[in-house]
């Protein structure tokens, strides 16, 4: 999906995050958020960013098309490495 996309992504799906041959039909709604837009909210909210980092695997195997890199390192197989999978923040309020 776009990076910037400001509208609804709506999937449809059987089995779940932690069991695909799970026999459930799920269809969720979710939305992209950028980096710029969480760190406006944020500072919008009086809080201080101490802390960001990104994390070029995913510790749980819950996207599609993914592999493993290592235990419990895993990544989306056409994208390997070039994108950050997961990030942190620490913000404090001031």
């Amino acid at each position: 999906y776009n990076y910037f996309n400001s509208g609804e992504i709506v999937e449809s799906f059987s089995g779940t995050y932690a069991d695909r041959d799970a026999p459930i039909k799920n269809t969720s709604v979710n939305w992209n958020h950028s980096l710029s837009e969480i760190i406006q909210a944020l500072l919008k909210n009086k809080l201080s960013l101490t802390h960001f980092d990104e994390i070029n695997f995913s510790p749980y195997n819950c996207f599609l098309e993914t592999e493993k890199i290592a235990e419990d390192k895993y990544v989306i197989k056409h994208l390997k490495e070039k994108i950050p999978m997961l990030y942190a923040i620490e913000a404090c309020k001031k």
